[in-house]
């Protein structure tokens, strides 16, 4: 797989810098290449070359100015984190993706993102702040019919660690 996404990229690289749209949309395409890969990698246990990819992704995500894809990214980068333990760190790009996607006004990102949030939360055992974010997740992907069963989950964890029994019940 791997092979053929580099493959891709170095396509996307062959674009003259002159037809600007085309050259946006390869940029485009590598971001989300290198995004994938960055995924692929830390799936298959290679991290530094997961983080090389996220990276490379972030970088031109900036240089574009490609908000929605430095938030995907930034998720990305979050989930190698959260993978490899440092939740703290995890934590901080989570909120720097929120903040990007919440300026598209783009309920899909940020639902995820801050179900995310919730989850990493948890992890850190900031239960109150889970459920805000968790909650807020809900209402939202509630609200555009894009709700999943993983952040139920979260949101009653959150609450029982909370003392919460009767609602971690409605939760679960």
């Amino acid at each position: 797989i791997s092979d053929y996404l580099e493959r891709a990229l170095a396509f996307g690289r062959r674009i003259p810098e002159t037809n600007s749209r085309e050259k946006f949309r390869a940029h485009v395409m590598d971001v989300q290449i290198l995004n994938f890969l960055g995924i692929f990698c830390t799936f298959i246990g290679e991290r530094a070359e997961a983080r090389r990819h996220c990276d490379a992704a972030l970088a031109l995500c900036q240089t574009m100015g490609n908000i929605l894809g430095e938030g995907q990214t930034r998720n990305s980068i979050a989930e190698l984190l959260q993978n490899e333990g440092d939740f703290e760190q995890a934590l901080r790009f989570l909120e720097q993706a929120l903040r990007a996607v919440q300026q598209l006004n783009e309920p899909d990102s940020v639902g995820t993102i801050l179900g995310k949030l919730c989850g990493v939360l948890i992890y850190l055992g900031d239960y109150p702040r889970a459920l805000q974010h968790g909650r807020e997740a809900v209402e939202l992907r509630r609200s555009h019919g894009l709700l999943g069963h993983l952040l139920f989950y979260q949101l009653g964890l959150a609450a029982y660690h909370l003392g919460d029994v009767e609602q971690a019940l409605k939760w679960a």
